[in-house]
């Protein structure tokens, strides 16, 4: 209740107060264009200062041109009909880029002193998509059209330079391979060149019908059995004194057999002797107070001693001398037997040509005909086939013409030029931008005045509460 009472006992002005307050804080689009409208002279005032603005900047600002100009880089044909350039235009563009531009910029500063404000001038170098061509552009005024100009006329030339080495060296390839193909042309045209080769393939056209005729001849066919046959006589008889040396060979070693039997006895006998004279020896040796006995016993020294040197001798020629000639006889032997198995196969050999000849005389007119033939139509063949070698090498030498007339060096497709009109912003809209800017500040600057206004009024009526 207490309350209810309190609520009561407010002023009626107090309780209105907050709707005042939001009906103030309302935005009513109309009180705001009658406040725009009431405030023109600021509007006004801030559009001409920035038409007086624009203009002034219009009039002060140098015009800006582009400088382009496009380079094409050279090329070559290859079989296919397919361009190959000297050099792909990544690579142009990295050389410009990191050399080139910065070289010449250089050298047209220390050569020109007046053009030190060229040393902030970007020159930038793009690729066209799906393209080989080199963009170079720049922007500048007017003023520096000639040196810009000459700039990349300058750059143009350095590329054009550097890409002639590389012209030059196929140029000349091409050129080399040409005279070649020329030379070969000359050889093939030349009439005494194909007079030899005729005279050449007729001589060996006779020299193989003279083969064939007389492959064909009896007397040739008689006289050539004739030679196989004395050739069958010969080997046979070589065969024959094999067989002769064999059997002398046989009793040579029958006997070096009796002889080494024989000396075996001697030697046994003679061993036998010497024990017989040892053992007469020793019973002397026994009684040798007796003079006699001594006597005896120094002739039986002697005895020994005679036979113990002949039969050293008789070993020597048992075991040595006769042993070699034994083994020799043996080697001999050996060797005329393997001797008469190569003349026997030799004569099978003769034998079964004998029996092949006449099947091996028409083998061999088989090829004489076949090489008739050959150099026949070789002969007929020699101008089809001069002619078409001509025809080919004259096809190389329009190829290669076609090839030189195919170098593409490295050029401009458009020089150095300046565009038509300038770039960025024209005239009118540079005033336009000022314009809406100085619409845009009025609006501003009358919204700051009626804040401003308002403020004021407010801080009166607190005061005077």
């Amino acid at each position: 209740m207490h309350n209810q009472k309190q609520i009561q006992s407010i002023p009626l002005a107090t309780q209105q107060e907050p709707l005042q307050v939001y009906q103030d804080n309302t935005i009513d689009l109309v009180d705001i264009f009658i406040k725009l409208i009431q405030r023109k002279r600021i509007i006004l005032t801030s559009l001409l200062i920035c038409l007086l603005a624009g203009l002034a900047y219009t009039l002060s600002k140098p015009q800006i041109f582009s400088y382009t100009t496009t380079i094409e880089i050279g090329s070559q044909m290859n079989s296919n009909g397919t361009p190959v350039f000297f050099e792909k235009a990544s690579t142009v563009k990295s050389k410009l880029e990191t050399a080139y531009i910065p070289q010449v910029l250089q050298s047209f500063i220390e050569t020109d002193p007046d053009s030190s404000r060229l040393k902030n001038l970007k020159i930038s170098v793009s690729i066209p998509k799906n393209s080989e061509l080199v963009v170079l552009s720049a922007k500048a005024s007017e003023l520096q059209s000639d040196n810009i100009l000459e700039i990349e006329q300058k750059l143009l030339d350095t590329l054009v330079k550097d890409h002639s080495r590389i012209l030059k060296v196929i140029r000349s390839g091409i050129i080399r391979e040409k005279a070649e193909a020329e030379a070969e042309l000359a050889h093939l045209q030349n009439e005494t060149v194909l007079d030899v080769s005729k005279k050449k393939l007729e001589a060996d056209l006779v020299a193989a019908q003279t083969n064939y005729q007389r492959l064909n001849e009896p007397e040739f066919i008689k006289v050539k059995r004739k030679v196989l046959e004395n050739k069958l006589k010969t080997v046979e008889n070589k065969l024959g004194i094999l067989i002769d040396n064999a059997k002398k060979l046989q009793t040579d070693a029958v006997n070096l057999e009796h002889a080494k039997q024989k000396m075996t006895g001697k030697v046994e006998d003679i061993q036998q002797q010497i024990q017989l004279s040892m053992n007469r020896r020793q019973q002397a040796i026994a009684n040798v107070d007796d003079p006699t006995q001594a006597m005896t016993v120094l002739m039986m020294d002697n005895e020994i001693q005679q036979s113990r040197q002949f039969l050293t001798a008789l070993e020597e020629r048992l075991y040595i001398r006769l042993a070699e000639k034994i083994s020799k006889a043996k080697a001999e032997e050996k060797e005329n037997q393997h001797n008469q198995n190569v003349i026997k196969a030799k004569i099978s050999k003769i034998k079964l040509d004998l029996l092949n000849f006449d099947k091996e005389v028409g083998m061999e007119q088989a090829p004489a005909q076949a090489d008739i033939a050959k150099i026949r139509a070789e002969l007929s063949g020699l101008d089809v086939d001069r002619d078409r070698d001509i025809e080919k090498q004259l096809q190389i030498i329009q190829d290669l013409n076609i090839k030189i007339d195919n170098l593409s060096p490295t050029r401009s497709v458009s020089p150095p030029m300046q565009s038509l009109n300038p770039q960025g912003l024209g005239s009118i809209k540079t005033i336009a931008i000022f314009l809406f800017l100085g619409c845009v500040i009025g609006i501003v600057l009358v919204v700051f005045v009626e804040i401003s206004d308002k403020a004021k009024s407010r801080l009166a009526e607190s005061n005077s509460q």
